[in-house]
């Protein structure tokens, strides 16, 4: 009798713990204007993947979409638990932890107007207090955050990086910083902006990577840290990652 009690007390105790798991939801924060990575309306590739990632460890998410400088600054604070996607900073030291997994790479690259074209071919060729199109709260080499700190170059903050191209179109920028990537590439971000005929990529800068960035004092990082990274590795094996960026690519093509 004592060990079928002793059973059934294990049961219960593991068909809780079995159904807290399958109910834990994860509140995390996307942004609005990542190209084909993240839209307003909440789709895009980098959404999906990390959807696709934690769906393959039987969690659940809820996505809640918002400007990229609010997304960071939540995360920073500690009033969200993720933020999708970020990349490393000094600002970012002892309050974001990113996953191990990255979820694409990206390169700092600089546009200019086309009749400024032959002017610019490296940083060296900007003139001190040249105005600069940035976007607010994004992540940039540190090389250039350097020249920002010092003044020698003026940012201006927009919303986008489609705004800050618009921006140099009409002349009110000297020159523009975009992240650029396999989906989000010159093409497709002059396009979008609707400035292809009028400006053009100049040079780049160096690569980094895009994470999923975690608050680091909320207590439930570590668990849902590991729970995306073990769904990547689980969507890299079984396929379903190269599915979603096959799809977007396609969509890349078509736009």
């Amino acid at each position: 009798m004592k060990k079928m009690i002793g059973h059934l007390f294990m049961f219960i105790v593991t068909s809780i713990a079995t159904v807290a798991y399958a109910q834990t939801t994860y509140s995390i924060l996307a942004e609005d204007a990542a190209g084909l990575w993240g839209q307003a309306d909440g789709t895009g590739a980098g959404n999906d993947i990390v959807k696709a990632a934690y769906l393959a460890m039987d969690v659940k998410i809820s996505l809640s979409i918002v400007p990229y400088n609010r997304c960071k600054t939540l995360v920073m604070n500690g009033h969200a638990l993720a933020c999708f996607g970020m990349g490393w900073s000094e600002e970012l030291q002892s309050k974001v932890i990113f996953s191990h997994e990255r979820i694409y790479t990206n390169t700092a690259t600089i546009f200019v107007r086309k009749t400024d074209a032959h002017k610019y071919k490296s940083l060296a060729d900007v003139r001190p207090k040249t105005r600069i199109g940035t976007v607010l709260g994004y992540e940039y080499p540190d090389t250039f955050v350097r020249l920002l700190k010092s003044e020698i170059f003026v940012a201006d903050h927009a919303l986008s990086e489609v705004q800050s191209l618009q921006k140099l179109a009409i002349g009110r920028l000297d020159f523009v910083i975009a992240n650029l990537d396999d989906l989000k590439n010159a093409d497709y971000l002059l396009k979008q902006a609707g400035v292809a005929d009028k400006v053009e990529r100049a040079f780049a800068l160096e690569s980094a990577g895009t994470f999923l960035g975690f608050a680091a004092d909320d207590p439930k990082t570590a668990d849902a840290m590991k729970t995306f990274d073990a769904g990547m590795n689980k969507i890299k094996r079984d396929g379903t990652l190269a599915t979603i960026l096959k799809t977007w690519k396609n969509e890349l093509v078509t736009k």
